[in-house]
């Protein structure tokens, strides 16, 4: 499975439907999905623990060139 996803990366990258950043991080999350030893820290994370402001954003829904909905 682990070859599926970053064999579709590549071939997205190459097609120029993702860019080189997009890229690395679903090859990053591909072999953290894949590492049974748990040696591979979870990409999602800043480093911290803390989830980073663009997966935060993401969740509650709003695109980073948009503002957050106000209640």
């Amino acid at each position: 499975m682990i070859d599926t996803l970053t064999t579709l990366a590549h071939f997205h990258y190459w097609l120029g439907y993702i860019s080189h950043d997009e890229y690395v991080e679903r090859v990053q999350v591909a072999l953290w999905l894949f590492d049974e030893g748990g040696s591979i820290s979870d990409p999602r994370t800043d480093g911290t623990g803390e989830e980073a402001a663009e997966t935060s954003r993401h969740r509650a829904g709003t695109h980073p060139t948009q503002k957050p909905k106000q209640s």
